[in-house]
């Protein structure tokens, strides 16, 4: 049995205490926020320990796993000294706020010979499998083109609820970097290898009120030839679940709102799968991370690297930084770097 700590207890840390509970090889035993009330709160629920000084997590010998789930600009810090302080780590998106914090982790889990496991969850969830399975297959013939859409609504009220949302020092974006960057993971975990980008980014609704992006737009480059088209926003009065649309050679399949549907010219779009878990959280969020969580704690266990490791999300972070790069640049293309 491993012993777990989860480190943020606002929005994404009750969904890992979830998990945890779930996970065979998993326990909770130690729920940390600076907020002593929501670490007191999680620990009431859960049977744990509530601490609300991060040194404590690191200095208790009996904590096998660190799951960071605190703000953007505090991920790269905490993973880097739970690593070094002997512990493996689950670390929520975004993985860094740059390039150099990214070569850093990475660095770092190198160095110090611990595991981390990145929470790209809705990789895991059934109809995105279907759909990765239905690509490799070919069953609808080769893949021709991917494109993902995203429309959501974030309004001033959004941003004032944590002073660190909406700055580029400590979000390190915006709707890029915190709510799409799931859908970029899944066009190329869907659609394989990118090599570069082409994009552009753009404060339509509240600009003057945050300093990052709300609208970002990019052309996707992929190894083998084909092209994928992104766009993501913030600046709409709804919010609505995201599109990835796989246009292969015999037909067209659409995931929207962990269902996927087979769309064909003048008939109703057919489910081909559904949702066959539990979602704790947001939908958006997927319902993957007790899977995700689950998976890494019985690879630990049985010593094996069958998880989400930390090389699984390099590539959806360079595709990220790069189309803050390539915007940056008037649009300029540029190439992803390992």
């Amino acid at each position: 049995m491993l012993h777990a700590a989860i480190v943020g207890y606002g929005n994404i840390g009750p969904t890992h205490a979830a998990g945890l509970k779930t996970a065979e090889f998993a326990n909770l035993s130690v729920i940390c926020d600076i907020q002593a009330d929501r670490a007191k709160k999680g620990a009431a629920e859960y049977g744990c320990r509530a601490v609300s000084d991060y040194d404590e997590v690191l200095k208790d010998g009996s904590v096998d796993v660190v799951h960071v789930c605190t703000p953007h600009y505090l991920h790269k810090d905490m993973a880097v000294k739970a690593l070094s302080a002997g512990k493996h780590v689950v670390l929520e998106k975004p993985l860094s706020m740059n390039k150099a914090e990214l070569k850093e982790l990475i660095s770092a889990q190198e160095t110090f010979g611990k595991k981390v496991c990145v929470m790209f969850q809705n990789r895991k969830n059934n109809a995105v499998q279907v759909l990765k399975e239905l690509t490799d297959s070919k069953k609808f013939g080769k893949l021709l083109a991917i494109s993902g859409f995203m429309t959501w609504d974030r309004d001033e009220a959004y941003y004032a609820q944590d002073e660190w949302r909406g700055k580029w020092a400590t979000e390190g974006g915006g709707v890029l970097i915190n709510q799409s960057v799931h859908l970029l993971d899944l066009m190329g975990y869907i659609g394989g290898k990118i090599e570069a980008v082409k994009a552009s980014i753009s404060t339509k609704r509240l600009a003057g009120v945050v300093e990052v992006e709300d609208t970002a737009d990019a052309l996707l480059f992929y190894e083998n030839g084909m092209r994928g088209c992104f766009y993501a926003s913030n600046a709409y009065a709804t919010t609505t679940p995201f599109q990835l649309t796989a246009e292969f050679e015999l037909g067209r399949i659409r995931y929207s709102d962990n269902f996927l549907y087979e769309i064909k010219n003048g008939e109703a779009p057919r489910i081909v799968a559904g949702n066959d878990m539990n979602t704790p959280g947001k939908s958006c969020w997927g319902s993957g991370h007790a899977q995700v969580i689950d998976e890494f704690y019985k690879a630990l266990e049985n010593e094996t690297d069958d998880f989400l490791a930390l090389s699984t999300g390099v590539d959806t972070s360079n595709l990220l930084f790069s189309i803050y790069e390539s915007a940056k640049d008037g649009g300029k293309q540029v190439k992803l770097t390992d």
